[in-house]
């Protein structure tokens, strides 16, 4: 399944990501975020991608999901508020409030993660290529997608040499803290430099030229894509006219 994932379009997969997006902002209802978390979970799974999904949202968003949880319900006042200790209350209110924004927080992300999960980014910049944006907008928004994994990938390279040189990158979070802050330095360094080095290659290779570019691999929309996409607009434009009593 994670190859008939792959094989989508990547504006079919971002069309998916987007109508569940867009449901999860039409909501005012707990109930139906975890629908939509229950949806993306599914997808995960038959792609292939769940274990990844779960893993990556620990990584990145569960420690700022938990935060805002805590801040709704034990510090923010509201007029059922009822003072437990100090500065701590706890509001039924509050709960509520964290349960909707946490809920939400976590159906947008999930669908977005995975999206980058099952589209690699090459195949996402060809895409806006095909779609005959000016070269400079696709650049930018080539860098900007790219710039996550490059920073991810140039980390680690930093963190195996100073491993390398005896310095202790791992124990405690206060340690990983004060290993990571002398990294920033390297990391910013080698991020500029790249970006300079690629400016200069994409100019040696015809970057401004006007003249159309070919490429290796050509991708293109099949009947599956143009199908889904359908499906897809007609779902939104239901909830839409007559969700309102569903979300």
């Amino acid at each position: 399944m994670l190859k008939w994932f792959k094989s989508l379009y990547p504006s079919t997969k971002a069309l998916i990501v987007l109508l569940l997006i867009l449901l999860s902002m039409m909501s005012s209802k707990w109930q139906v975020q975890l629908c939509l978390i229950a949806v993306t979970m599914i997808l995960a799974l038959f792609s292939g991608t769940l274990v990844r999904l779960i893993k990556l949202f620990f990584e990145s968003l569960a420690l700022i999901v938990v935060f805002l949880f805590v801040l709704q319900v034990f510090f923010i006042s509201y007029p059922d508020s009822q003072k437990i200790w100090w500065v701590i209350k706890f509001s039924q209110t509050g709960l509520n409030t964290a349960i909707m924004l946490a809920s939400r927080i976590i159906a947008i992300s999930l669908p977005i993660i995975w999206y980058f999960l099952v589209t690699s980014s090459d195949v996402i910049i060809q895409a806006l290529d095909q779609t005959k944006l000016p070269k400079k907008a696709i650049f930018v928004l080539a860098s900007t997608i790219q710039v996550v994994p490059q920073l991810m990938w140039q980390s680690n390279i930093i963190s195996e040499a100073q491993q390398a040189r005896g310095v202790e990158t791992t124990g405690s979070l206060w340690q990983r803290i004060k290993t990571f802050i002398p990294m920033m330095g390297p990391l910013v360094l080698s991020s500029v430099e790249q970006n300079e080095e690629k400016v200069l290659t994409l100019q040696a290779r015809g970057f401004s030229n006007p003249t159309p570019r070919t490429t290796l691999h050509h991708i293109s929309k099949k009947k599956i894509d143009y199908l889904l996409d359908i499906i897809l607009c007609l779902i939104l434009v239901v909830f839409v006219i007559w969700g309102g009593k569903f979300l």
